[in-house]
């Protein structure tokens, strides 16, 4: 089983509480409302079978 990457003072984090830290990072660091998101945890960014794309949204 796959070890969560965000450590917290308690321990690790469970993946659902991994996922709501790092919306609650990007809100802060967007200072705002966010588009819809679609987030999920993988292990790695890219494998022989599939890669995970990263978009982004720049505010001008």
């Amino acid at each position: 089983m796959r070890q969560p990457l965000l450590p917290s003072r308690l321990g690790f984090l469970s993946d659902h509480d991994e996922i709501e830290a790092l919306v609650h990072l990007l809100a802060d660091y967007c200072g705002g409302v966010l588009p819809p998101l679609s987030l999920r945890l993988v292990d790695h960014m890219q494998d022989i079978v599939s890669t995970i794309e990263i978009w982004g949204v720049v505010q001008g």
